[in-house]
């Protein structure tokens, strides 16, 4: 929801952005997830 609010282009970059934003979380999480 928040995307929204910073992304000044259409629709459709904020959907990339949305899920770049969420495939770097991933990637992050898979990273962080084998130190536990």
């Amino acid at each position: 929801v928040f995307i929204h609010r910073y992304s000044s282009g259409s629709l459709k970059d904020s959907i990339r952005t949305e899920a770049y934003i969420v495939f770097m979380a991933r990637g992050i999480a898979y990273l962080v997830m084998p130190a536990y």
